[in-house]
């Protein structure tokens, strides 16, 4: 049986449909992506993670948090039709699990990833009007609120802090080669953020439900709309663990203009804004060095993950010196 085979019996075993077709569409960093066909015509976005891989243990972690909120989210009249939407099993589950894998079943969206692209003004606006929404609904009162309540916590940064230093030499020589350019200036930030989070653990901030990933690759468009995808990192924290995603776009003053008119009295924390985009850089140094130490990757894998290392080191170094 194939792997395509094997799919299509789960899908059809745990899901009210009748698939056609599935087609492998390029994966995410932390999920693989499949194109589903069912018999009426219906198309749905298929999301499978893997148990197995280390470097995504903490994301599997959170995945019944973030379908919660999904589903909970799509209940407000004003996001719905702009965020994931997740498809139900026969029992009104909204995720099939086994020994090695994850599923995630959620209706297709329609239209193009903004990517490179620059959106538009109308699209800005939109952009503003679902952050806007999104920080101004109350979330309930849940274990799951509280699982993702910001503590100002990043566990990795010891871990990082060694790899950079006393423990350089365990990695890979690749990983050292791109490593060894960028260390002056990735170690004073870890040092930043260990006294960062530590004020900020002790402030007094208004929190908001926040995605925590927006770019334009977390972006869709379609003719008519936008939609904003991929809520594995949604936190209920400061506006700024949404806003420093936008902050270096070439449209944030425009958006800021709309999001504020939506949440008027909302001024931006530049201490808060600040920590989140250091903290970002190391947390995605972390990611891509876990990935490329210690999960089994294709010799075509390597390479990529191996080249996105460096352009996080780089985009990290122009950043400082902006700073």
């Amino acid at each position: 049986m194939t792997e395509i085979q094997k799919l299509q019996n789960i899908l059809n075993h745990f899901y009210p449909i009748v698939v056609k077709n599935i087609t492998v569409m390029e994966p995410g960093w932390a999920a693989l992506a499949y194109k589903v066909y069912t018999d009426d015509g219906n198309l749905f976005f298929l999301k499978v993670y893997d148990k197995n891989r280390n470097s995504t243990a903490y994301i599997l972690e959170a995945v019944p948090t973030y379908l919660f909120f999904i589903d909970w989210l799509n209940s407000d009249t004003l996001l719905k039709g702009k965020i994931s939407k997740l498809a139900h099993t026969h029992d009104g589950n909204i995720k099939v699990e086994d020994e090695s894998y994850i599923y995630i079943l959620m209706e297709y969206i329609e239209g193009h990833t903004v990517g490179e692209r620059q959106l538009t003004r109308k699209q800005v606006r939109e952009l503003a009007d679902i952050v806007a929404r999104l920080h101004e609904i109350v979330p309930p009162v849940s274990i799951h609120t509280e699982s993702i309540t910001e503590k100002f916590q990043l566990v990795f940064l010891n871990t990082l802090r060694e790899w950079l230093t006393s423990e350089l030499g365990r990695l890979k020589p690749d990983i050292q080669d791109v490593l060894m350019p960028f260390r002056i200036s990735l170690i004073p930030q870890i040092d930043e953020l260990e006294i960062r989070k530590t004020e900020l653990s002790g402030g007094d901030f208004s929190f908001v439900l926040c995605h925590t990933d927006i770019h334009n690759w977390n972006i869709i468009a379609d003719e008519s709309n936008i939609h904003l995808i991929d809520w594995e990192g949604i936190k209920y924290a400061p506006a700024e663990a949404d806003i420093f995603g936008i902050y270096q776009e070439v449209y944030f003053p425009e958006f800021m203009k709309y999001y504020q008119d939506l949440r008027p009295s909302y001024k931006i924390n530049m201490e808060l804004l600040r920590y989140y985009m250091i903290s970002r850089h190391m947390t995605d140094l972390w990611e891509g060095i876990e990935q490329l130490q210690f999960d089994e990757l294709s010799a075509e894998e390597y390479i990529s993950q191996l080249k996105a290392l460096k352009a996080v080191c780089e985009e990290n170094e122009a950043f400082v010196k902006l700073l």
